[in-house]
């Protein structure tokens, strides 16, 4: 690693020219917005002027770090650190740096020697804390933030210091003394880095101090595997010893980014049971609630007239299942890995590994290095039996409406009575939708994308409408417990006209025909849910361009009759709204638009026939909305 101290001093002909600094500073941030890497280049040849810029040193690793050159970024924010002990920014981003690499101590030692900064450098005290956060060591952020806070309301620190004291709170709660995250920490640390007879004598004298903290229980086992010694582990507590029945890595890690994990076949892995009971009792092993469909149709049940109108699509009803899994280890963003280390293929779900930071290796994954440090990502056991509502796609409301609340009537089918596991910093309509169906916050669990949660058993359920051609059968009955107050116009238009993917490029026209015949128009992404809901439970029509918030009509008591208009280049979204109102009950009709002369694009430009569309809103105006239920 170069030293500051080695840079050649400027000549003092060149130093003069320092003035103009601020302006070569202004132009290669300019520079690297754009581009990083050729921000970072430019850098260098700044630096040939002016070696012992700390400010130059410290935007060029800012740049490598944006351009995904990790080594180079620790190399020259090092340098930048010699120069101005007191930069924050590139303290930060080296602490960031070192914990992927899985020195998690070594980051907070960083962080904790950063020079204190004035009252108005909250933006870089929220930085701080936060990685202390996402590091684990909770008493370090709650002892940088509770001083600069004081009696001061400053909601976002408020809200990190929250967070920071329920998350040591819940550490406590596992088992842990506060004194005792750091020793644990470096161990992981000590093993990530090839030192397992260090993390041992860490490990040991972190469940000699909390001898109920399974974590480092586990790092104790993995440092002795890794050093050849004997896998028995004496005086470990009795819920503890299940969990370290699980495969550990070669370096002794209970998951390990830098090892692939091979998918196994539902047949090799997992025992078929026939009733719920004997799935809550037998070790990894799956009840089939409905073996794959038989064919049906589904359609529109609004007769608008004209080429495609009547179009009615064949599906066949997908196999619904629930897997009970024994020791599971749960990754990413819903990546389940059994005790052996393996991915079960039938409960991988449609989406590609990319969107659980991880990537296909022939028939096993791999997992970014980075994004789960090395090996020293945070590992939390759950000791109790909990229900898989998490995946990759949870983040979209479509695909949580289709893919993910259905899963609440598996649940029930299997007879499975358990918390429910969702992502940490889910979307807000997340636990919203939930509560629509009476799931409150004592119900969920909560895993942390980019750590390990460990359960004592995991019910992993079947995909209700993989690849959206397929759905279960029943597919919104979960939410026919939800019933909003209805109120509002008895006529609705659910406008898109701020929304980017699929602009509808004549929408205005659309719109005003519509409100022409006395619809109210509505921006669902400008409503909460309640409010939205309550909207649509009043009304007998409801029309617009195809999207996601259709799918709100599931909470609707008394479904209203629906005219979607879809693009016609695309046979997946028609597909989709037959799938979700078809699956409602409520009475709807296509109307199909054109691609507008340019080629089609999934989420292209499109637009309407106006005169046909007058037409059929007349037509769907004669349909009276669905009884109610």
């Amino acid at each position: 690693m170069p030293s500051a101290s080695l840079i050649e001093p400027p000549p003092t002909d060149l130093a003069a020219a320092a003035g103009s600094l601020d302006a070569e500073l202004s132009r290669l941030k300019a520079l690297g917005e754009n581009d990083p890497l050729a921000g970072a280049t430019a850098c260098k040849a700044a630096l040939r002027t002016w070696p012992r810029s700390a400010e130059l040193w410290s935007l060029r690793g800012l740049l490598f770090v944006q351009a995904g050159l990790r080594a180079k970024a620790e190399v020259t924010l090092a340098v930048a650190l010699e120069l101005a002990p007191g930069d924050v920014a590139a303290r930060l981003a080296l602490a960031r740096l070192w914990l992927e690499r899985g020195r998690p101590a070594a980051a907070l030692e960083l962080i904790e020697a950063a020079p204190p900064r004035p009252k108005t450098q909250r933006k870089l005290l929220y930085r701080a804390a936060r990685l202390a956060i996402e590091i684990g060591d909770f008493h370090a952020a709650i002892g940088r933030l509770e001083p600069a806070l004081g009696g001061a309301r400053e909601p976002t620190l408020r809200a990190l210091l929250d967070q920071a004291q329920r998350l040591r709170a819940a550490d406590t709660a596992a088992g842990l003394r506060a004194q005792d995250k750091r020793v644990y920490l470096t161990g992981v640390e000590k093993l990530v880095m090839g030192e397992p007879a260090a993390a041992e004598a860490l490990f040991g004298a972190v469940v000699a101090s909390s001898p109920n903290y399974a974590p480092a229980w586990a790092g104790l086992k993995g440092a002795r595997l890794a050093q050849d010694q004997a896998a028995e582990i004496d005086g470990a507590p009795g819920p503890i010893r299940p969990f370290l029945e699980r495969r550990f890595s070669a370096r002794g890690l209970i998951f390990d980014p830098r090892e692939v994990v091979p998918e196994r076949p539902r047949a090799e892995a997992l025992t078929e049971v026939f009733a719920p009971d004997a799935l809550s009792h037998t070790p990894d092993s799956w009840l089939r609630l409905d073996p794959v469909g038989e064919p049906m149709t589904l359609g529109p049940t609004i007769t608008l007239g004209g080429p495609g109108d009547e179009m009615r699509l064949p599906f066949a009803a997908s196999e619904t299942f629930v897997a009970g899994l024994d020791q599971p280890a749960l990754l990413g963003r819903g990546i389940a890995i059994d005790r052996t280390g393996a991915r079960i293929a039938e409960l991988a779900g449609h989406h590609g590994p990319d969107k659980s930071s991880a990537f296909q290796v022939g028939r096993a994954i791999g997992f970014d290095r980075a994004v789960f440090r090395d090996g020293a990502a945070p590992v939390r056991f759950v000791d109790e039996p909990a229900f898989l509502m998490a995946g990759p796609s949870d983040g979209a409301f479509g695909d949580w409406m289709t893919n993910f609340l259905p899963r609440l009537s598996l649940a029930r089918r299997a007879g499975v009575d358990a918390r429910l596991v969702i992502r940490s910093a889910s979307q807000p309509f997340v636990r919203q939708t939930l509560a629509f169906l009476g799931v409150g916050p004592d119900r969920i669990l909560e895993h942390d994308p980019a750590g390990v949660t460990l359960f004592r058993r995991l019910y992993v359920p079947s995909w209700p409408m993989p690849n959206r051609r397929r759905a279960m059968a029943g597919l919104m009955a979960a939410l026919d417990v939800a019933a909003s107050e209805a109120k509002g116009p008895s006529r609705l238009y659910l406008s898109r006209e701020h929304m980017v993917p699929r602009p509808l490029i004549n929408e205005a026209e659309v719109r005003a025909r519509f409100e022409a015949h006395g619809f109210h128009t509505i921006h669902p992404e400008r409503l909460s849910l309640a409010a939205l809901h309550a909207l649509l439970s009043g009304a007998d029509h409801v029309a617009g361009p195809y999207g996601s918030a259709f799918l709100n009509l599931a909470f609707c008591a008394r479904k209203p009759a629906c005219l979607v208009c879809a693009p016609a280049y695309y046979l997946g979204f028609q597909r989709e709204v037959t799938l979700w109102l078809g699956a409602m009950g409520a009475p709807f009709g296509l109307f199909l638009g054109e691609n507008d002369g340019q080629p089609p694009r999934r989420d292209g430009p499109w637009s309407v026939d106006l005169v046909r569309l007058e037409a059929a809103i007349s037509r769907f105006l004669q349909s009276p909305p669905a009884a109610p239920r």
